[in-house]
């Protein structure tokens, strides 16, 4: 039984208990009541000289008594059946108690497979860091003139999936651009007959930061993922470049991809539209360079 059906059962028993025990305390008002007039009637007729008196008392003490013997009973089934709904409603705290247990020990069972997934994930991703880190410190010293920082004529590269090109994205970029923000896109950057992998290599080596539009058709591609892995490369050597923005998508899946990335602030799509979004990097942009 589930825990949302046991709370049910618990507040219609509660509900149905606190019935009877109205009913129950008006049952023994109007028993105690039936008791005092009878005990009144028979020392009104036990003291009365008059025949018509003692006779008339006489008579109600009878309807009276009677009155208050079957009131008794009631209130004797009225309690009975009160001890029955208390007994089940003691039992339903029971099974909702044992079923608060049994989802808190899940709970914390899947929570203890998500860290320590988390953690593998984690443990494997700085190795790679580690080694890009090495490979890009071995590159710089033998070619300085090859390090990226001394070439960055773009303020921004927009890592995204193709999918979201028109739903998406390019009102992002305009909204960008509109702003005098230079944009790396590859939809304007890749001329025809380009190598698609050396102007994009071109285009991160070029651009101060990466906003990564992160969402479902983003986390399956596979060149997403390669693009992905060159801007976390770059970051870990030049420090907070990446600008994610979760675009139609949850924590957990952000987790699922890379849990490394709640470590980021993000921007998101359903909270803030491709303006603000802009108006947030060109504010950005401008205390990098002026603050």
């Amino acid at each position: 039984m589930s825990v949302d059906s046991i709370f049910s059962a618990i507040k219609r028993l509660n509900n149905e208990a606190s019935t009877l025990r109205i009913k129950l305390a008006n049952k023994r008002k109007e028993e105690a009541n039936a008791r005092d007039k009878a005990m009144k009637a028979i020392s009104v007729a036990q003291n009365t000289k008059m025949d018509s008196v003692r006779k008339s008392k006489l008579t109600e003490y009878e309807r009276e008594t009677k009155k208050s013997v079957t009131l008794a009973k009631e209130i004797a089934d009225f309690e009975k059946r009160l001890s029955e709904k208390e007994n089940s409603l003691f039992k339903e705290q029971e099974k909702l108690h044992k079923a608060q247990e049994e989802a808190t020990a899940k709970r914390l069972k899947e929570d203890d497979r998500i860290r320590r997934q988390t953690d593998f994930k984690l443990q494997l991703l700085s190795s790679s860091v580690r080694t890009v880190q090495h490979e890009q410190s071995k590159i710089n010293q033998a070619f300085p003139l090859l390090d990226v920082r001394l070439d960055e004529s773009y303020d921004v590269f927009i890592s995204h999936a193709s999918d979201d090109k028109a739903t998406y994205v390019d009102g992002l970029v305009d909204a960008l651009t509109t702003r005098g923000i230079k944009v790396w896109y590859d939809k304007n950057q890749i001329a025809w007959g380009n190598s698609i992998r050396q102007s994009i290599d071109d285009g991160l080596k070029k651009s101060k930061y990466a906003i990564i539009v992160l969402s479902e058709h983003y986390m399956r591609k596979y060149w997403t993922s390669r693009e992905f892995n060159a801007i976390f490369a770059k970051e870990s050597i030049y420090g907070q470049t990446i600008l994610p923005i979760w675009h139609n998508i949850t924590k957990d899946q952000v987790i699922s991809y890379s849990p490394m990335l709640l470590d980021i602030n993000a921007l998101n799509s359903a909270v803030l539209t491709v303006d603000e979004i802009a108006e947030a990097f060109a504010s950005k942009l401008n205390y990098a360079t002026n603050g």
